[in-house]
């Protein structure tokens, strides 16, 4: 589940996302507070969440039954206590939507030496939405091997590749020809 990772923020993804989740603003809202309630392991009822969000249960009450119905939200009841879980949001949209492969993540991280700050993740994230795992791989390398090793250098190799129509399969093939 790759909304489980460390390196996901799940209310930044929900953000990028909110167009294709299709949610009213007031839904949004319950969502991020919904995710923020429950990372910060939070007691989450309705009045609370009413409470959080300066609104009446009634309207919250809708909120949630409208993302229920969609199988964003699920409830679940277990001796006497209420759980909320937000799985199905992630798993509907993140079909549609491409997340960031641990083994490209692990190569970008190990290859900077550091942790990758949240604007690096971000950046990391729509690669992954834009090109394949591959071709960011092979970009990394790029920019290792002219010893410019920064997001913003391998973001200007991928869009150049874009621009030139370079895929993974040309460079690879450039490679075999170089080694052959």
């Amino acid at each position: 589940m790759w909304w489980k990772e460390t390196y996901v923020n799940r209310r930044n993804w929900i953000l990028q996302n909110y167009k294709e989740i299709g949610v009213s603003l007031p839904e949004g809202m319950l969502l991020l507070m919904l995710d923020y309630m429950l990372e910060q392991r939070l007691t989450v009822d309705i009045k609370t969440l009413a409470s959080a969000l300066n609104s009446d249960v009634q309207h919250v009450d809708q909120w949630l039954s409208t993302l229920i119905s969609r199988g964003y939200i699920a409830v679940k009841t277990s001796s006497r206590k209420v759980e909320f879980d937000l799985d199905g949001l992630f798993e509907s949209v993140g079909k549609k939507s491409v997340t960031i492969n641990s083994d490209v993540f692990d190569l970008v991280e190990n290859e900077f030496g550091r942790p990758l700050s949240q604007k690096e993740l971000t950046l990391l994230n729509q690669w992954s939405r834009h090109y394949p795992d591959k071709l960011i791989t092979y970009a990394l390398r790029e920019a290792s091997i002219m010893g410019k090793l920064s997001m913003a250098y391998i973001d200007k190799i991928l869009e150049g590749w874009k621009q030139k129509g370079i895929t993974v399969e040309k460079l690879e093939e450039s490679d075999h020809a170089d080694n052959g």
